[in-house]
């Protein structure tokens, strides 16, 4: 590694995995960036095709720009392959790029614009494309209101960010240490973590082309197709993912504030309203076990109990939007539509 990637300002890291269809879009992509002083770290988990192959035939004719390029003899799994990415890159600030996506030449100045004016982690819009790179849409309307701070994430139970275009400061890294095992992706940890130490920002503008094949593994894609029987067992993942998620995000608010940069108080604050989300999500997940009839008679149940709950209105957001989205996805996909809330993927 010459001098010049070792004091390079931004690591900007390509991941893939069996996407030799996609890769050299990727590839390009990472060499095309108006922004320059940054280090290109291509890194695949052990493809069973002709990725690496693909990789490598695309780098022969780079004199430009400094790449290391890694194979694992192993496959790692998404959040294992950060931390190994993240362990090899040198940046001050991580990009990271999936194999099948394509990042806009501007992302990463983009990106770095925010992150210089005081962000931890920044994220954009995207545009989804098929298999053959035909735009599909935007995959998250305009004018959607990220959540910016840890106690937004913590009231709305939520991150509200997505991995495939996340950037962020290699502090968190340092602070946090590596990606948990225990839940799959990275999004389910890094934009949190980014919020305990700071602020999260939102650039309105698709700087990623999100490649939409059929075979991405988010749970929104699951969903589409999914015949009633799937949606359910999608259903009862994601309200398990979140369970592990609020027992993780405990687990980070103590480090942030044994690292100080979080008041006893604010400990127990973040706990009390995680304690509501994980009763809520227990509730949840029985009423998603039962036939549909018991299934409607247990929620007109909970409603009833919880209307003198001072979350109440949590809980009614909660259990009614959960009904719909699993038990009648078509008039949950009509109100969200009309609500200008639907990801054109």
């Amino acid at each position: 590694m010459n001098d010049c990637v070792e004091r390079a300002l931004v690591s900007y890291c390509v991941i893939s995995y069996n996407q030799e269809q996609f890769i050299q879009h990727a590839v390009n992509a990472s060499l095309a960036q108006s922004f320059k002083d940054m280090e290109v770290i291509i890194s695949d988990d052990c493809s069973s095709d002709k990725t690496f192959d693909v990789i490598q035939n695309s780098l022969k004719d780079n004199s430009k720009t400094s790449v290391q390029v890694n194979y694992n003899a192993i496959n790692q799994g998404i959040n294992v392959h950060v931390n190994t990415i993240v362990g090899l890159s040198h940046g001050d600030f991580i990009v990271i790029s999936s194999g099948d996506d394509i990042s806009m030449p501007t992302r990463v100045e983009k990106l770095v614009g925010e992150w210089q004016d005081g962000a931890i982690g920044v994220f954009s819009n995207a545009e989804s494309i098929d298999s053959q790179g035909n735009i599909k849409g935007l995959f998250m309307h305009q004018g959607y209101k990220h959540l910016a701070t840890w106690q937004e994430m913590v009231v709305a139970g939520s991150h509200g960010a997505w991995g495939c275009t996340f950037a962020w400061d290699r502090k968190i890294f340092d602070i946090f240490g590596s990606l948990p095992l225990n839940i799959l992706g990275e999004d389910a940890s890094i934009p949190f973590r980014c919020a305990l130490l700071g602020k999260v920002a939102y650039i309105d503008e698709p700087l990623v082309k999100y490649r939409d094949h059929g075979g991405n593994v988010s749970f929104w894609a699951q969903m589409k197709n999914a015949s009633a029987q799937d949606l359910l067992k999608t259903g009862e993942k994601i309200i398990r993912f979140d369970q592990t998620l609020y027992q993780n995000w405990r687990k980070d608010i103590a480090t942030a504030a044994s690292s100080d940069y979080l008041s006893k108080e604010e400990v127990k604050w973040a706990g009390k309203w995680l304690t509501v989300h994980e009763e809520i999500r227990r509730v949840q997940l029985r009423i998603l076990k039962c036939s549909y009839m018991v299934s409607i008679s247990t929620l007109i149940c909970e409603l009833w109990h919880r209307r003198i709950s001072e979350h109440r209105k949590l809980w009614v957001k909660r259990l009614i939007g959960m009904f719909l989205q699993f038990r009648m996805p078509w008039l949950y996909k009509t109100l969200l539509h009309f609500k200008g809330m639907s990801r054109s993927a």
